[in-house]
Formats: structure tokens, C-alpha cells, sequence
């Protein structure tokens, strides 16, 4: 069945690809995904299956991207400029070996998914735990201490209110004060311990304050990413997040979602005195002006190929256990692999903050197009390893599914390794403060039971 959808697809991109101009392979990268969208999607029928994760990431941050800048270069013939990073760039030939680069990444990670283990399935109950009164008082202990850091980093109430709502202010802090691995530790304990209280609730909707705390944390340092995972958290404590139509949700949030970002780049624009564009080609590019991952990852090819830039042989995976670090005490630690092209590439004005270049971008400059293919199959085939191992635990596969979106968008392995580590660290130091549960399972997790039943009618 697979094998036949894979033709249509590649089918129907040829005949689009005709009629429009645009080159095959950027049509063919979105139908593709949506192709292992549906096809894992109707395995687990799990909104939280990162293996759909990954496949929803590339849709939304570098098919449907990549397929705009098709388009743009069809209209602007050898170079595409960014309009909303100036200096952003891109040669018609680097974008055509990008084109190459990400079908080919694409495709290994989806034979070390398909090659891994059947994921046995399960109907387990999703949460082994629920709060106790060692859990409210771990949360009030941690929120006390992380508003008293918040406090002492911006000196008043209305600083850090100024922080959250001026975006020109929330990019100073997070270039300033973004390397606070306290202040996550802090911000993931406090979430954690919200979401079992929450959960420990007779009307859980009734418990969602709690988490304000943490997103008053979060806003000063413009880290979206956290801010969603927080909302999908508390998504999680009220529903569970079992749907009955994961594919059509998650395809839908990806049609809507680049008109609606398109937008609000249009309004950033009108904020800041420039004209936004409201028309249907405007939304669109504009969402992939804010999702440059593409753009990033080709004009990084032709830095590669002037001298201007040099792989990191590996330097952004053995970074990893160093950034525990805090900077106050290593000032020269290196920054995020995004953040030091943007100063190579001459992409921020001497103002440190980092473009994405995306995972098959930060794979291709850690490892080279040499080792490029055997650590994406190893990629894949390690998401579907763990979401195997962690499919009946909710809050754990919920930070699985992020993190393999994130990496997917920014790319930098070691930072997302460090982000994932920490929300790991927080449920485990959460649930040893709570109450286990007796989890009632099903039969194939029982096989002494099992076996005794098929004993007997062996019998």
C-alpha cells in the first residue's frame, strides 16, 4: 500500500511540477510527507508519535518552505533575497544541491523508521503516577525560587512585564540572558509538578493555572518552542491527547498554520514601520522568510564551497555533556551552532542570535556528506526504538515528539540534546515526590498470565 501511495505521489508532483514550473523534487519532498504522515498515523493512530513528528516537522519547516522559495525562484531567476533577514542570500545552484541533500536525508531517515522494530502495541494506562501533597509542595518550593531569579535577573515587576510584551526587549534578553540552564531546570520542575497536580484534579481545566508561573518565565527570552511545549503539556493534563483523527488534525494544523504565520510576519512588519503583506503570495512568503531553514542551509553550501565556513566534524554532538556549563563560568564557551554561522555567514549585525539551518543542516556540517546517510538512518531508527519503548508513557513521549521537532527546525544536536536531558530530569525528580500507580495492562504485557491461560487450554 505504501509502495503504491509513493507513485501516486511522485505521480501527481510530476503533473504539478509541469503545469507550475516548479521543480519536481520540491513538490515531491510535501507529497511525501504527507504520504509517511498518513502511513504511521494509521499504525499507532497516536497524535504524539514522533515518527508522524518528524514527518510533520519537515512538512512545516522545510517542504513547505523549500516549495515556496521553488516558486520564488521560478519568478526572480538566479537568486533568492530574504525579506525579512536582509542579507540572507541564495544562489540558484546551492538551492538545487539543497534540493538534493534534503531528499536524500529525508529518505534515510525514513528507512532507518521503516527497518526498526514493529512497535508492539498496548492499551496500558498512559500515567503510572498522580501528585500527592510532596508534589504541591515541591511545585510551591520551586516556584518561590525561580521568582526569586526572575527577579533578581530583571530588578522589578514592571522590567520583566516590559520584557514579555516588547519584542525588541524579549530579543535583548534571550541574546543576554538565554544561557540560563537554571532558569530551565526551574521551568520544566515547575511544569511538571503543575501537570500532575493538575491531573490530580476532579476538573482538571480548574488546574491550568498553575502552569503560569512557567510561561511568565518563558516569555522574557522569546523561546516559543517552550512556550508550545508547555501548551501541549497542558493539553496533556486535561485530554490525554487521544484523538480519533490524529492525520487529519495534524495535516490541517499544517495548511493553516503557514497563512496564519505568513500574518503575523506581515503584522511584525506594520509594527516595525514597514508595509506587510497581506495577499496570499505575501502570507506565504512571509511564513518562509520566518522559517529560513532551507535559505540557511543552501547559503551555507556556497560559504562551504568559498572557504568562508568549515564543517564542525562532530563539534556540536561532543559539546553536549559542556553545556551543563553555565556560562558565568566558561564565557568562551562556544555558542549554538546557529548562532556562529549567523556571525560567519554575516546574517546578525554583530547582535548574537541564531537562523536555523535545520536537522539535515546540522547533520551535513557535523559529519560531512561522508557519514551524512548512516547517522540519519541511525536517526530514524533510533525515534522509532524509543517511541516503542515509551508508547504507554505520555509526558515522556510528549517530550520525545518536541524534541524531534525541534531538531528537525533548528538542527543544533547538541542544544536539543541538553533541552531534552533537562524535561527528562524534571519528570524523573518529579515523580519521585509522587504516588505510583498500579497499572492495570493488557494481556500482551502480561505474559505470565498469558502463559498460564494458554497452558491450561494446552491442558
Amino acid at each position: 500500500m505504501l509502495a503504491l501511495l509513493w507513485i501516486a505521489a511522485i505521480s501527481v508532483s510530476a503533473m504539478i511540477a509541469g503545469t507550475t514550473g516548479v521543480p519536481v523534487i520540491s513538490v515531491a519532498l510535501v507529497a511525501g510527507c504527507v504520504v509517511m504522515l498518513w502511513h504511521f498515523l494509521s499504525e499507532s493512530a497516536d497524535i504524539l508519535d514522533p515518527r508522524a513528528g518528524f514527518f510533520l516537522a519537515v512538512l512545516l519547516f522545510l517542504a513547505l518552505p523549500n516549495l515556496v522559495l521553488a516558486y520564488q525562484f521560478g519568478r526572480e531567476g538566479m537568486l533568492f533575497h530574504s525579506t525579512l533577514v536582509r542579507r540572507l542570500v541564495v544562489e540558484r545552484a546551492d538551492f538545487e544541491r539543497v534540493q538534493l541533500l534534503l531528499a536524500l536525508g529525508i529518505a534515510s531517515v525514513s528507512a532507518g523508521l521503516l527497518l526498526s522494530p514493529r512497535v508492539r502495541l498496548s492499551d496500558r494506562d498512559g500515567e503510572p503516577y498522580s501528585a500527592g501533597r510532596l508534589v504541591l509542595l515541591v511545585y510551591t518550593v520551586t516556584v518561590i525560587i525561580a521568582s526569586a531569579l526572575t527577579f533578581a535577573q530583571f530588578g522589578s515587576f514592571t522590567a520583566l512585564l516590559v520584557s514579555a510584551i516588547n519584542p525588541v526587549a524579549r530579543l535583548a534578553n534571550a541574546s543576554s540572558r538565554g544561557g540560563s540552564g537554571i532558569s530551565g531546570i526551574l521551568v520544566f520542575i515547575v511544569t511538571m509538578s503543575a501537570y500532575y497536580l493538575c491531573r490530580g484534579l476532579r476538573h482538571r481545566s480548574v488546574g491550568l493555572p498553575l502552569f503560569l508561573p512557567a510561561i511568565v518565565m518563558v516569555l522574557p527570552l522569546a523561546n516559543r518552542g517552550t512556550i508550545v511545549e508547555i501548551l501541549m503539556i497542558m493539553a496533556l493534563a486535561v485530554s490525554d491527547l487521544k484523538v480519533r483523527a490524529p492525520f487529519a488534525i495534524l495535516v490541517g494544523a499544517a495548511l493553516l498554520l503557514p497563512p496564519f504565520a505568513g500574518a503575523l510576519v506581515a503584522a511584525r512588519n506594520n509594527t516595525f514601520g514597514a508595509a506587510g503583506d497581506f495577499s496570499v503570495e505575501g502570507l506565504y512568503r512571509g511564513f518562509a522568510d520566518d522559517s529560513p531553514m532551507v535559505a540557511v542551509f543552501a547559503m551555507t553550501l556556497g560559504a562551504l564551497r568559498r572557504g568562508a565556513v568549515d564543517y564542525t566534524y562532530g563539534l556540536d554532538l561532543i559539546m553536549f555533556p559542556l553545556w551543563y556549563v553555565p556560562r558565568l563560568f566558561w564565557p568562551t564557551k562556544p555558542m549554538p551552532l546557529d548562532f556562529r554561522l549567523n556571525a560567519a555567514l554575516g546574517l546578525n549585525d554583530g547582535i548574537p542570535f541564531g537562523t536555523p539551518i535545520g536537522l539535515f543542516g546540522g547533520v551535513f556540517m557535523n559529519f560531512t556528506l561522508l557519514a551524512y546517510v548512516p547517522v540519519l538512518w541511525v536517526f530514524g531508527w533510533s525515534i522509532s526504538s524509543l517511541y516503542g519503548r515509551f508508547r504507554n508513557d505520555r509526558l515522556v513521549l510528549l517530550l520525545f515528539f518536541v524534541f524531534v521537532i525541534d531538531i528537525v527546525r533548528v538542527g543544533d544536536l547538541s542544544r536539543e540534546l541538553v533541552t531534552l536531558s533537562v524535561g527528562l530530569f524534571a519528570v524523573w525528580f518529579v515523580r519521585r515526590f509522587a504516588e505510583r500507580k498500579s497499572v492495570l495492562q493488557s494481556p500482551v504485557d502480561r505474559p505470565g498470565l498469558l502463559g498460564a491461560q494458554r497452558g491450561a487450554l494446552a491442558c
